[in-house]
């Protein structure tokens, strides 16, 4: 495979809207502004029937880094590519309506470079992008970097585990990646039930921190993986 639309075929179609090449769009780092931040968190708010902000900038975020991490692991394992994922690096559309990305834009003169290991491909993602978007939401809102951190691990596991279906080859190295005690950096402590889980049955089993969506209207509890599944809800 050689370009993106090598990768966003079949099943993983949908993704060809959300992860494009282009110059247009937001830069990605103006997000990290507290102003800009808090207005798409707003908007958001807004759009759900004024919810609790907390629970609806939890909620955005786990748009955001789903609509973030899944193409990116999905095309950096399939073109064997570092590709430019930092935060400096990436642009957006956001949806006028709600404040939620769209989809991604990468540099088009960016083709990234060979990658000797999966660790490096997922580098400039984790630590470039989404640690200091973590580090954002929490100055906004007061969220504990586990709830975030566990809201990017929910779609960063769950892109692994379908990479890996699609290449099994590589099941080894990313046992020997979650094994790891180091990675990913800044998040290691705060997944490592996440990490846990995939090893032994490949699939996260459950959060330790309830990532309040219930709380926004519309939006149910995340069923079996939910800490709070067995509660009634209030």
């Amino acid at each position: 495979m050689t370009s993106l639309d090598d990768v966003f075929v079949g099943d993983l179609a949908w993704l060809a809207e959300r992860f494009v090449i282009g110059p247009a769009g937001t830069p990605a780092a103006e997000m990290l502004d507290s102003d800009r931040l808090s207005s798409c968190i707003d908007r958001f708010r807004r759009h759900h029937g004024v919810a609790e902000r907390s629970a609806a900038a939890s909620l955005w975020s786990q748009f955001y880094f789903s609509g973030l991490i899944v193409p990116s692991v999905m095309a950096g394992m399939a073109l064997d590519r570092v590709l430019p994922l930092r935060i400096d690096d990436l642009r957006l559309d956001l949806c006028p309506e709600s404040g939620v990305p769209l989809r991604f834009r990468m540099d088009r003169a960016a083709d990234g470079k060979a990658t000797p290991s999966i660790r490096a491909t997922l580098a400039p993602m984790l630590e470039g992008h989404v640690a200091p978007m973590i580090e954002a939401l929490r100055g906004i809102t007061g969220l504990s970097r586990r709830l975030l951190w566990e809201n990017a691990g929910w779609s960063l596991f769950w892109a692994l585990g379908e990479a890996v279906r699609r290449a099994p080859p590589r099941q080894d190295e990313i046992d020997a990646l979650l094994a790891d005690p180091s990675w990913p950096d800044g998040g290691r402590t705060l997944i490592a039930h996440m990490k846990s889980d995939m090893r032994q049955v490949g699939a996260v089993q459950a959060r330790r921190v309830c990532c309040r969506r219930y709380l926004v209207p519309g939006f149910e509890r995340c069923a079996a993986i939910c800490p709070l599944a067995d509660r009634p809800r209030q």
